[in-house]
């Protein structure tokens, strides 16, 4: 055995002990630029890695690593940014709740879409293809316009005809034909009309200028348009008279325009005048109407139909709409026509009925009725408003509004 030791020296060795114990566990140590000690290793897969100091980071030997991208600068905060500040939540008063209600409660009863939203004058407010379109109905019936005053003249001859004609163009006339003859033989076919100045018929037989004597043709105008169909079809190619050898022939009046139109100047007062139309009416026999019944009272105008939106985003909503509306004034009786007037802002629709009772139930039952979210109007018509060309009349208003929001969306453009 070795010498004995005291009691010092074996603290002291203990000591050292553990000190070289602390030593070999403690982790190692980088270099002042953050490079570790160890700069090769082998993994357990057997692959070397070496330290780049570029990349700061071990990478497999012979392969390039890229580098790390810099990092993001921290963020900065502004005295702003510290202060929390506290939206302010409107809340709704009771009338705007019940308006509210009010309009889900709508919404359930009726599934279509909502109104169309107004602006600040209450008018409907029309997107930007809705406007697009009205203009382009203007820029078509502008040129229909022009083209129908271009083609006043048919052929280019001079010769024209008018829209609704009354008049039939006669000839193989005797050449002592009387005017009350022409009205006895040309009545059977219906109304002669009259003069409302002088109350004769209006029949003219025309003369030679040079001699005055008859040419053997004539004019005779009828009142009602149905009769002149009725009078090619019965007297064309019949005699005058049944002693001559000779027959007629009928045809549909033609005019010619000659030099600039001047309206004739009348005479006579509008009592005599209106006796003159009672008398022609009283021909008739039955009420004044020979081919056509009081559309006044056979009309129905129906309002707020369609927007003008929902009008010009579906190519077949137009059609869609008339078969609805029809089969539903099916209901009241026997329907003659259904037209949308697609340009009106109001949305209007018109159902035509063969009896005028129908008409007024169909009145009654749409008169305050909701569809798509609207509440429609429906009256008879009044016999003159011409719906199709409103919303397409550019009023000096109508463009000061339109300049108004240009400009008010130019300044919006300019505050963001």
């Amino acid at each position: 055995h070795g010498p004995s030791m005291s009691a010092e020296d074996e603290l002291a060795a203990f000591r050292a002990e553990i000190a070289a114990v602390e030593t070999a566990a403690a982790p190692e140590e980088d270099t002042g630029d953050g490079t570790p000690e160890e700069l090769e290793f082998e993994d357990d897969d057997g692959t070397w890695y070496v330290w780049d100091r570029a990349t700061r980071k071990y990478k497999p030997k012979g392969e390039d690593v890229m580098a790390a991208p810099a990092a993001a600068p921290p963020p900065t905060w502004s005295a702003a940014d510290m202060v929390f500040q506290d939206d302010d939540v409107a809340i709704p008063s009771l009338n705007d709740a019940k308006k509210a209600v009010a309009a889900a409660k709508q919404g359930d009863d009726d599934d279509e879409p909502g109104a169309q939203p107004e602006d600040p004058d209450g008018a409907p407010k029309m997107s930007e293809m809705a406007i697009n379109a009205i203009e382009k109905e203007k820029e078509r019936r502008a040129k229909r316009e022009e083209a129908r005053r271009a083609n006043a003249n048919g052929d280019g001859s001079g010769w024209f005809d008018l829209k609704t004609n009354t008049s039939v163009y006669v000839t193989g006339l005797p050449d002592d034909a009387e005017v009350d003859e022409v009205k006895e033989v040309f009545s059977k076919c219906g109304v002669i009309k009259l003069d409302t100045d002088t109350a004769a018929p209006r029949i003219k037989l025309y003369r030679h200028k040079e001699t005055g004597e008859l040419k053997g043709d004539g004019l005779v105008t009828y009142l009602k348009e149905p009769s002149v169909q009725l009078a090619c079809t019965i007297l064309d190619g019949a005699p005058f008279r049944h002693t001559m050898g000779t027959n007629m022939t009928v045809t549909p009046a033609k005019f010619e325009m000659k030099g600039d139109f001047v309206a004739k100047k009348r005479s006579g007062g509008k009592k005599r005048k209106a006796a003159v139309i009672a008398k022609q009416e009283a021909e008739l026999g039955w009420g004044g109407f020979d081919d056509t019944k009081d559309r006044k009272k056979t009309t129905v105008i129906i309002k707020h139909m369609f927007t003008l939106d929902e009008m010009f985003s579906d190519p077949n909503f137009r059609v869609e709409l008339e078969e609805d509306v029809e089969a539903e004034s099916g209901k009241f009786g026997a329907v003659d026509q259904v037209k949308v007037f697609t340009t009106n802002p109001e949305g209007v629709v018109s159902v035509r009925f063969k009896d005028g009772g129908d008409a007024q139930k169909c009145v009654t039952a749409m008169k305050g009725r909701w569809f798509g979210g609207r509440q429609l109007e429906a009256s008879l018509w009044d016999g003159f408003t011409n719906f199709a060309k409103a919303g397409l009349e550019s009023t000096e208003e109508d463009e000061a509004k339109r300049l108004k929001a240009f400009g008010d969306e130019l300044g919006g453009d300019e505050d963001d």
